[in-house]
């Protein structure tokens, strides 16, 4: 997972949220590598350096939850 940091990112299939919603799905069901996902930190692996990302959002999290709005081929037409 790319995160604009100095640091890699590591998102395991089982913190991502549609995880469980059908018995048996393999990762590649429902991620897709370069999906476009929100996710938080979970935790910072020093020795790895990298940071443990999960996709499912914190309950304890302040605010309202906002869906990822799909992005179109509008969305690159910048230069017009």
């Amino acid at each position: 997972v790319e995160v604009g940091a100095v640091v890699d990112g590591w998102l395991h299939f089982m913190d991502h949220p549609l995880f469980g919603n059908v018995k048996g799905a393999r990762p590649g069901e429902y991620m897709e590598v370069g999906q476009r996902i929100r996710c938080w930190v979970s935790g910072v692996d020093i020795d790895m350096k990298r940071l443990k990302l999960t996709a499912n959002r914190p309950e304890d999290l302040p605010g309202p939850r906002r869906e990822l709005r799909k992005r179109t081929d509008d969305d690159n037409d910048d230069d017009e």
